[in-house]
């Protein structure tokens, strides 16, 4: 009876290692496991910008996908762009939430910093360029802020205006322009 029981479990044992995967696929590899009814359900991330998720049918793969979709009144022009951030060819600063400024000059420089004063001050070349549903400065950096925490970054940033409360919108970051 004994041995009866014992053979009973090795093979449900040896069963088991089978639909798990212990011995071969369909492709006669062997000691290669596949299980293809397992949903795949990895999260990719995208951009930084509004996300709309998206399903890959043939992985089952859940991306996040940028969207087009503006976070403002979108800036198709450098005059536009002008118009807002340098009106009579002088300067206006932005403000954002946390402290942060910038302002751009019409000659195609620009600066910013934080409320920590010298340590939290840059400056950088701009360039406007034209992209759908709204335009992109281009920013390269000729001087960095010495605290890391303030330094806006080379690249390409969104950029786009909501005229009713002033603010000046890169990559659906509100800066709100300051009277001085």
């Amino acid at each position: 009876m004994k041995k009866i029981k014992l053979s009973i479990i090795l093979i449900s044992f040896a069963m088991f290692l089978f639909s798990c995967g212990g011995g071969t696929d369909a492709n006669n590899n062997e000691g290669e496991t596949t299980n293809n009814n397992e949903e795949n359900n990895e999260v990719v991330e995208g951009d930084v910008t509004n996300n709309v998720e998206t399903t890959n049918v043939e992985n089952n793969e859940v991306v996040n996908e940028p969207t087009q979709e503006s976070c403002g009144f979108p800036i198709e022009t450098v005059e536009d762009f002008l118009y807002y951030v340098a009106p009579d060819g002088m300067p206006a600063t932005f403000e954002s939430s946390n402290g942060l400024y910038i302002f751009f000059r019409a000659d195609g420089t620009m600066a910013g910093g934080g409320p920590t004063g010298e340590e939290s001050m840059w400056e950088a070349n701009w360039e406007f360029q034209p992209s759908s549903p709204t335009g992109m400065i281009v920013l390269n950096i000729t001087m960095e802020a010495t605290n890391t925490a303030y330094q806006f970054g080379n690249g390409g940033y969104n950029v786009e205006y909501f005229p009713d409360d002033n603010a000046l919108v890169i990559n659906c970051v509100d800066f709100i322009k300051q009277a001085y």
